[in-house]
């Protein structure tokens, strides 16, 4: 087993403690895979993440059904647009 140099294992401790206040101050939950919460769904992938980072009811992360919708960071106006569209009517019809 090799093992990384001292001084890089500092650096990464201060980089992950900065990650982790900055975490707490937004109210950001980290979620292992271990932990209970961690949806069960993502455990079946070959390459399941090993935390999640949640902001909001992390409780809700294994619902009995769910929906995604899955879009890019930039989307185009129409896109975005759409998105909108299919989001509201999820929430509206299938999920109320």
């Amino acid at each position: 087993i090799v093992l990384p140099d001292l001084k890089i294992l500092i650096e990464s401790n201060k980089k992950a403690n900065i990650i982790l206040n900055q975490c707490e101050n937004e109210n950001i939950k980290l979620i292992l895979m271990e932990d209970n919460y961690f949806p069960k769904r993502l455990l079946r992938l070959d390459d399941c993440p090993l935390l999640l980072f949640v902001k909001g009811n992390y409780r809700l992360l294994n619902p009995l059904y769910s929906v995604a919708i899955i879009g890019t960071r930039e989307p185009s106006n129409n896109g975005y647009i759409l998105g909108k569209k299919i989001s509201k009517f999820f929430i509206v019809t299938v999920l109320t």
